[in-house]
């Protein structure tokens, strides 16, 4: 679980244009043998909007996030 927080840190600041080495696999690869349909896809978006709430993190930056990852919806819903 530990190294799966890191790797979401790395990937949450990659993809909002910090300077990281991602050090885990592609999206693709990752996600291939889930077989995540866009509801369970869904799911875990409202999840992420429902932790910005949690830990009081603006919506403007929680929607940021969300739609800087967007363009991995392909590469997650494989199903």
């Amino acid at each position: 679980i530990e190294r799966q927080i890191y790797l979401n840190t790395q990937l949450e600041q990659l993809v909002l244009g910090k300077p990281v080495e991602y050090q885990g696999a592609s999206m693709a690869a990752a996600h291939a043998d889930l077989a995540i349909n866009m509801e369970q896809f869904n799911a875990v978006v409202e999840a992420a909007y429902n932790a910005c709430e949690r830990t009081n993190i603006t919506y403007y930056t929680c929607n940021y996030l969300i739609a800087a990852l967007a363009p991995f919806t392909d590469d997650i819903v494989t199903h």
